[in-house]
């Protein structure tokens, strides 16, 4: 699948940089991890929700934080090794999305388990779990410290906004940060759209389920997580070529590992608080 947004000219908008690039596929995406690594920076999360009762532990809750420690342990001592040889980076950007958004689907379930009580969140499919996700911050339930995570924008307020400028997605310096956000979101609208096409064996979105995609497709920043695992899993790798120096790839596993541990730390404290309330325990 193409790395750019739709309707975007490459040759066109590389002409217009002033310093052509060798590997604009690499560099689109290391903007794209560092824009949100950023982004999450001292990023926390709290929970408004009412008193909670006890709970009694689910059976499911062990193996979870287990899982959870496990994945963050091998992304801590994974990244150990890459600063101590650069050149191993060039292997693990092909896993780091991957391992980080298990990490985040995981930390998520345990989240609604422990605001909703049901241990049904243990066993329910990703896209259930991220419309339940996108519901409880819709509520203020759930809030983010950083704004821009707790938007969720709708497809149609989506497909109105104006292109962002030629070479947005390129450039090394110099970049606008509200067009590279713009950019994620419609790559990731443009994600689902492929995904939806393909869940239903169609060539083209027209009538009515154009209608059917737009009405019920909503975008929130932090599926970024889910749709680069998709990506890295189910479609190409075509980015990684090798023209891309070491230090690339270095700085684009720097950034993805970062944004990581960024989400991991804002949901840590808020699962021991509300683990305290649900079953009298902290549990990471």
């Amino acid at each position: 699948m193409n790395f750019l947004p739709a309707n975007y000219d490459l040759e066109t908008s590389w002409e217009k940089i002033e310093t052509p690039l060798k590997h604009p596929a690499f560099t689109t995406h290391l903007n794209y991890a560092s824009y949100l690594k950023n982004l999450s920076d001292n990023l926390k999360l709290k929970v408004k929700v009412k008193q909670l009762s006890q709970i009694n532990k689910s059976d499911f809750l062990e193996k979870k934080v287990k899982l959870i420690r496990l994945i963050e342990e091998n992304i801590n001592e994974e990244y150990k090794k890459i600063c101590n040889f650069k050149d191993y980076s060039q292997i693990c950007v092909s896993w780091i999305p991957v391992k980080s958004y298990y990490l985040f689907f995981n930390l998520v379930l345990l989240l609604l388990y422990l605001i909703e009580g049901q241990e049904k969140w243990f066993i329910a499919h990703h896209d259930k779990i991220h419309i339940k996700l996108k519901e409880i911050i819709r509520e203020n339930k759930l809030i983010f410290s950083k704004e821009d995570f707790n938007k969720i924008y709708l497809s149609r307020q989506i497909l109105t906004w104006a292109k962002t400028p030629p070479g947005s997605n390129i450039r090394t310096t110099n970049q606008d940060a509200t067009q590279l956000k713009k950019l994620i979101i419609q790559k990731l609208l443009d994600y689902k759209k492929q995904y939806f096409k393909q869940q239903r064996n169609i060539k083209r979105l027209c009538e009515p389920k154009k209608t059917q995609f737009l009405n019920k497709t909503t975008i929130s920043l932090w599926e970024f997580f889910y749709w680069y695992r998709i990506k890295v899993n189910y479609r190409d790798m075509t980015f990684i070529e090798s023209s891309v120096s070491i230090e690339e790839f270095y700085e684009f596993y720097r950034n993805y590992y970062f944004l990581t541990k960024n989400f991991f730390k804002a949901l840590k404290p808020t699962l021991n608080i509300l683990a305290m309330q649900r079953i009298g325990e902290n549990i990471l």
